[in-house]
């Protein structure tokens, strides 16, 4: 579930229910990122990256009534509302996301902490176009990843706790 707030902390409208409940509640992770039309929403579950983007403007936007249930609104029925998704296979135990800061597209960025090392994600504003580069950090020895923006570009980081020592690399402008 997503709950959008207001600068204030406030809810803007209920809970949105984003993905299915998995069975036994066995989601490893969820990490959600911004994007200038809305928000990206990833979580894990059985060897599978699961994204959403959940749209704040246009057509199906998740703040379009305001949260004032209406019997004839799709998108108050209780259930699961229909976004954009992609899956993707994954071994990561976890993620993390961020923007791409204000010389970028608008889009969102994320590392995923693989068994294999750090991997990188690239959605665009609209939810609908993503980029996986795949691994970008190896070490089967990983125990944190970490990403950064900076205009438009992203710094990802991977800690191997076998050498204490932490990698670094950098995409391009845009990714």
């Amino acid at each position: 579930f997503l709950t959008i707030l207001n600068s204030v902390g406030n809810p803007v409208r209920d809970s949105i229910q984003v993905a299915p409940v998995y069975l036994n509640n066995a989601v490893n992770w969820v990490s959600v990122g911004g994007v200038a039309n809305g928000f990206v929403f990833l979580s894990h579950n059985s060897g599978t990256a699961h994204a959403a983007f959940v749209p704040t403007t246009g057509a199906g936007s998740v703040l379009s009534d305001g949260g004032a249930p209406d019997a004839g609104d799709p998108a108050d029925a209780g259930g699961p509302r229909s976004f954009e998704t992609f899956t993707f296979p994954s071994t990561a135990g976890t993620a993390h996301m961020i923007s791409d800061d204000t010389g970028g597209a608008g889009g969102v960025g994320a590392v995923l902490l693989e068994q294999n090392g750090a991997s990188f994600l690239y959605v665009m504003p609209d939810g609908s176009t993503h980029m996986a580069t795949g691994t970008v950090i190896s070490s089967a020895n990983g125990a944190a990843a970490a990403i950064s923006n900076y205009r438009g570009s992203f710094a990802i980081s991977l800690y191997d706790s076998t050498s204490h020592a932490t990698q670094m690399v950098a995409t391009s402008c845009p990714p």
